[in-house]
Formats: structure tokens, C-alpha cells, sequence
């Protein structure tokens, strides 16, 4: 019995061992646990959140009407160009261009024969009415001395003289008024008009100063809708994707850095968004949160190298609000 006793008693001494032994490892003291809750809850002194590298303007998309065919583009890739410039050539430009002098010369002839019609009536009148100014001279000085027939011959020679007169002035006049409100000349201006926009519907022309990002569409192709892709990579920016519950911390001027393949570049909060919605960036890192509630902040770069030679990188952003107070992730 006094076998049995001590193997019992050994036994119980055992198990309230592992006990201990397992209770010690599972969870921390009351200090621990209280300590990292006071780590948890304490706030970040920075902001950490994935961003997007992009133009200060934005990247535009220069549109060509579906349907089209590109006959010529006149940029490449990695090009700068102004406003304005010339980027391709659409179907029927040929076609438009002949159009377009055609138009022209209908109007330089049209105009041409305003003015010579204008100048052979005033020309005309000023005669006629010299013609009746020297025949009234005449018969005034005459017509007195003149009886029967000889008088009423010379009265009706005076008045043919002056109706020739009021004829010519009055086309002359009727001319100018036409001129005056240039009904024909404003029909020719509008085949014009019509003729160079057809003409600008096949040139598409830079909306603005800027670099060639990507060429969409290429020569020969059918435009589905976009022909290129550009930015002016002047300013550039990163757009980052902050968690809602830190958006409170941050504001205007705030500093920030950029990470770019190693190359940190500093920048500042240039606009906070005021649209809460999900995330469109995703970090490679598996335990990485996949759905969030973020606001879009803009970072303005203090320099645009590397940035320029990465637009649309998802690179990371680290913010430090000046003010440290508010909830973090």
C-alpha cells in the first residue's frame, strides 16, 4: 500500500505540474497584458499607405471616334510635345483638304466678283450722272433758243440722259447693299467654316503640353476609342490610399516620403480627399488587408526624378501629420 500511496502521490504532483507549467506559457502576467494593450492603443508617429505615381495634371487619354482608321501618327513613345501640336492623321484627310480649297477658291472668286461687279456700277454712275450733268449744262444754256420740235426733241434727249443716270445709281446702290450685308459672302465664309472642321475631325491635335506615355492605337489600326496616352510629367505626384481612420491626423503641407525601387523622395500633402471608398491597391504581402475604406490623399513630390520614368508605380508612402492625436490601423 505504501508503494501504491507514493506512485499516487507522484502522479497528482505531475499533473498539477503540467498544469503550471501550461497555464505559465499561455498567457502573459496581468503587467504584460497591460503593457501591450498601452502599445496597441497608442498612436503612430507616421502613416504608412500605398500610392500610385502620376502626373500633377493627370494622365489623359487623347480619344479618336471609334470606327476611324489611323493613317498616320506623327509621335512616339517617350515624345514631348506642346499644345497643339499634331499627334495622327485620320481616314478622308485628303479628301478634307481638297474640300477645304476647294471652298477657298469658290470664295477668293466669289469675293473677286463682289468687288468687280461693285466697281463697274460705281464707275458707271459716276458717268451716267456726268453724262445728265453736261446735257443739263447744254439744254440751259440752249434749250431757250430752241422751238417746236427741236425743243421737245432736245427735252426727251435730256430726259433719257436722266433716267440712264437714275438706273446706274440705283444698281450701283442696290450693289452696295448686298455687299453691306454680304449674304453671299457670309454662305462662302460657312463653306469654309464647314470644310476646315471637317478637315480638324481628321488631325487630332495635343490637349496640352506633355510627354507620350504609351501609343494605343497604332498606323493602319482601327481606333477603338483611344489613340494615346499622355501626361506632363513636370510635376508628379503620388496618390495615396490612406486608411479611413487616419485621414483625421492629416493635413495640407504635411511632410512625406516616397519610396521608389530604394530612391526615397521626399514630398508634402498637396489635397486630402473628401469620397471614403475600397481600396484599388493591394500590397504583394499575403497578410496584407484586402478590403478597405480608404481616402485618396495627394502627396506632391519635391522632385520629379525617378517618379517621371515610373508613372502609374505602386510604390509606398509614409505621412507625418503633425498632429498625432486620432485612431490608427
Amino acid at each position: 500500500m505504501e508503494m501504491g500511496s507514493i506512485r499516487s502521490t507522484a502522479a497528482v504532483v505531475a499533473i498539477v505540474t503540467t498544469a503550471l507549467i501550461a497555464w505559465g506559457g499561455a498567457g502573459p502576467s496581468p503587467d504584460a497584458t497591460g503593457q501591450e494593450r498601452s502599445i496597441a492603443a497608442a498612436p503612430r508617429s507616421s502613416i504608412v499607405a500605398l500610392a500610385r505615381l502620376q502626373p500633377a495634371s493627370g494622365v489623359i487619354e487623347v480619344g479618336v471616334r471609334p470606327g476611324m482608321r489611323v493613317d498616320e501618327l506623327k509621335v512616339k513613345e517617350g515624345d514631348d510635345v506642346s499644345a497643339g501640336d499634331l499627334l495622327a492623321i485620320l481616314e478622308g484627310h485628303d479628301a478634307a483638304r481638297i474640300q477645304l480649297d476647294l471652298a477657298r477658291s469658290k470664295k477668293e472668286r466669289a469675293d473677286h466678283d463682289r468687288a468687280a461687279r461693285l466697281a463697274a456700277g460705281r464707275k458707271s454712275s459716276e458717268s451716267s450722272r456726268r453724262r445728265y450733268d453736261e446735257a443739263k449744262k447744254l439744254y440751259d444754256q440752249f434749250g431757250v433758243t430752241l422751238k417746236g420740235k427741236d425743243r421737245y426733241d432736245a427735252e426727251l434727249a435730256l430726259y433719257q440722259v436722266e433716267m440712264q443716270a437714275i438706273r446706274t445709281q440705283l444698281d450701283f446702290e442696290l450693289a452696295q447693299g448686298l455687299i453691306s450685308k454680304d449674304l453671299d459672302g457670309a454662305m462662302g465664309q460657312a463653306e469654309v467654316d464647314l470644310a476646315a472642321s471637317a478637315l480638324r475631325a481628321t488631325e487630332i491635335h495635343a490637349p496640352s503640353a506633355g510627354r507620350i506615355l504609351r501609343n494605343i492605337t497604332e498606323p493602319g489600326e482601327i481606333s477603338t476609342g483611344v489613340l494615346l496616352v499622355m501626361g506632363d510629367i513636370s510635376s508628379m505626384v503620388a496618390k495615396a490610399e490612406v486608411y479611413q481612420a487616419d485621414v483625421p491626423r492629416i493635413k495640407v503641407s504635411d511632410p512625406a516620403e516616397i519610396d521608389i525601387l530604394g530612391t526615397r523622395v521626399s514630398g508634402s500633402v498637396a489635397r486630402v480627399g473628401a469620397i471614403v471608398g475600397k481600396n484599388q491597391l493591394v500590397s504583394l504581402d499575403p497578410r496584407a488587408p484586402r478590403d478597405l475604406r480608404i481616402v485618396e490623399v495627394t502627396i506632391l513630390l519635391e522632385r520629379t526624378e525617378p517618379a517621371s520614368r515610373f508613372v502609374e508605380m505602386e510604390v509606398d508612402a509614409e505621412i507625418r501629420p503633425s498632429n498625432a492625436s486620432g485612431s490608427s490601423r
